[in-house]
């Protein structure tokens, strides 16, 4: 699977506190913004925020 900017995405909550059995197992949805070679890539809020970090493709998944 791949991604195109402009796909909408779900991602996996990444942290410390996951917050247990009972969390979401994947937030969003969010735009992908811009793609990177070997799996990467920054995507971008609903409100338009780009976010500070890229994200790996297993930790994304179609919208």
């Amino acid at each position: 699977r791949k991604f195109r900017e402009g796909d909408l995405v779900l991602k996996r909550p990444m942290g410390k506190d996951k917050g247990g059995n009972f969390a979401a197992n994947w937030e969003g949805p969010y735009l992908i913004h811009e793609v990177f070679e070997g799996g990467a890539y920054r995507l971008e809020t609903m409100k338009g925020e780009i976010m500070p970090r890229t994200w790996n493709i297993t930790n994304l998944k179609f919208y």
